[in-house]
């Protein structure tokens, strides 16, 4: 993943309930997609096929409703709205890491994944960010 405007927007920790024991962590108090990662030509060469995609998400909260974190994909080279969604505080603010589902996708170079808080105001004091998942899906039949 790269990571936008450190360490304003969002740092690199120790994480213990991550994947690898680090994340990144954005602070709750911007809406800037801090965290992206491109897909490029190489790894769609070698990954072909449709992919269901997540983010490996979590954040911590003062609030008990509303949104926590804004997360998808979107085509660089068209333009496009891939995914758009948001993950609510009720599920992500329980201290555990959670896959949040993004589609079924053919993957295409060019797309980037990102994750981003909810802005200042909002109750969201961080968002962490595991990793990103791709599942091959299976064809039917096999």
């Amino acid at each position: 993943m790269s990571l936008g405007n450190v360490p304003t927007w969002v740092e690199t920790v120790d994480d213990p309930l991550a994947s690898d024991g680090k994340a990144a962590r954005m602070p709750g108090t911007h809406y800037e997609w801090a965290i992206q990662f491109v897909v490029n030509q190489d790894m769609v060469d070698a990954m072909p096929g449709k992919w269901r995609c997540y983010a490996v998400m979590r954040c911590e909260a003062d609030k008990t409703t509303g949104p926590a974190f804004s997360y998808g994909i979107y085509g660089m080279h068209g333009a496009e709205w891939v995914e758009n969604r948001t993950a609510q505080i009720e599920t992500a603010s329980d201290g555990a890491y959670r896959a949040y589902d993004l589609g079924l996708h053919e993957v295409k170079s060019g797309y980037m994944f990102w994750a981003a808080p909810p802005g200042k105001d909002k109750g969201v004091k961080a968002v962490y960010v595991d990793c990103i998942v791709l599942v091959p899906e299976k064809e039917q039949g096999n």
